[in-house]
């Protein structure tokens, strides 16, 4: 404990036998398709954060915020704007 030393282990990921994931691109930035379909499958008359805003006015508004959105997005995929 505290001493430095090498790691000697390494793991056997195919002993795993995880699921093989298709077309990959899992750190892609989310596609305006993405944000849409999230947004269709969301309860139409609940809010998902504290703006009071419901699922409704996402979808009626959508041509009006999408720009918004995906700025939105794009900055919590890109990390602008985070303390980190």
């Amino acid at each position: 404990l505290g001493s430095k030393g090498d790691c000697r282990r390494a793991i056997n990921w195919s002993q795993l036998q995880l699921p093989t994931l298709r077309g990959g691109g899992l750190d892609n930035p989310f596609s305006e398709e993405e944000v849409w379909e999230a947004i269709k499958a969301s309860p139409a008359e609940k809010a998902p954060g504290p703006n009071e805003f419901i699922g409704i006015f996402f979808r009626s508004c959508r041509q009006t915020i999408k720009q918004d959105i995906m700025r939105a997005f794009y900055q919590f995929y890109s990390g602008d704007g985070l303390d980190a």
